[in-house]
């Protein structure tokens, strides 16, 4: 297919898009992370587990109101990023969700899923070593919706 003469700007600054509406908790995706998300969500809804699911679509600049919205309604968050831990998007889209939730609004810590902090892959075996799978997703936010990870108190969500 042929390159546009010009880029659909439309495209590019649409926004997040919630791609699955529900109540238990928010998964929070962009670019390849976002199909991940997907599936997962898919896999949570199956074991009865509500899943929000927002895609950002863009990450400059991030625009956190969907997710800060549906974060005080599920009161639980996580971030899918395909980057490592630190200094990462999943970090970012935490911060700036938090910064705008009250505490008291959260019923788990937010949590994220990301490669973990090691030196950038240098072949296909060791970068098939550090990759995410959509299990990861399904377990972190099992755990942040407290049905793993029972050290995780679950509050009330203040009205």
């Amino acid at each position: 297919a042929a390159i546009p003469a010009e880029p659909d700007l439309d495209a590019i600054y649409r926004g997040p898009a919630t791609r699955r509406i529900g109540s238990d908790v928010t998964l929070v995706a962009a670019g390849y992370a976002a199909n991940l998300a997907e599936a997962a969500s898919e896999e949570l809804e199956a074991e009865g587990i509500s899943v929000e699911f927002i895609d950002l679509r863009s990450i400059n600049p991030l625009e956190i109101g969907p997710s800060v919205e549906s974060v005080r309604r599920t009161g639980r968050l996580v971030v899918v990023d395909l980057g490592w831990t630190t200094c990462g998007l999943g970090g970012e889209v935490i911060a700036a969700t938090v910064e705008c939730v009250d505490p008291r609004e959260l019923r788990a810590k937010p949590r994220r899923v990301t490669l973990q902090d090691a030196p950038a892959p240098t072949s296909a075996p060791l970068e098939a070593v550090g990759a995410i799978a959509p299990v990861g997703n399904e377990t972190s936010a099992n755990a942040c919706c407290a049905r793993i990870d029972a050290s995780t108190p679950s509050r009330p969500r203040q009205s």
